[in-house]
């Protein structure tokens, strides 16, 4: 199971993230920014601070699937030994 201090720094990371992201994206084009995360708009033009803070948002939301995968799968074992245990 994944650490709970490692794991908050990492949920922190995407929420900054994440907000850089939405932030660029208003800054651009306004509204709501989550309707341009999966489009070339979200994305940025090479270079560009857009492009930059996607990168990071990116990256950063692996990090975080990464790291809730882990507590699944660690979860997930710990209820199969309790369930080991119960039969």
């Amino acid at each position: 199971m994944i650490d709970p201090a490692q794991l908050a720094r990492i949920e922190n990371r995407f929420a900054i993230a994440n907000e850089m992201w939405a932030a660029e994206v208003r800054a651009l084009y306004g509204g709501n920014p989550y309707f341009h995360r999966d489009k070339p708009t979200g994305r940025g033009t090479p270079g560009s601070p857009l492009s930059a803070a996607y990168e990071a948002r990116e990256c950063a939301f692996r990090d975080w699937c990464a790291a809730h995968v882990v507590d699944v799968l660690a979860r997930t074992q710990e209820d199969e030994k309790l369930a080991l245990q119960l039969a």
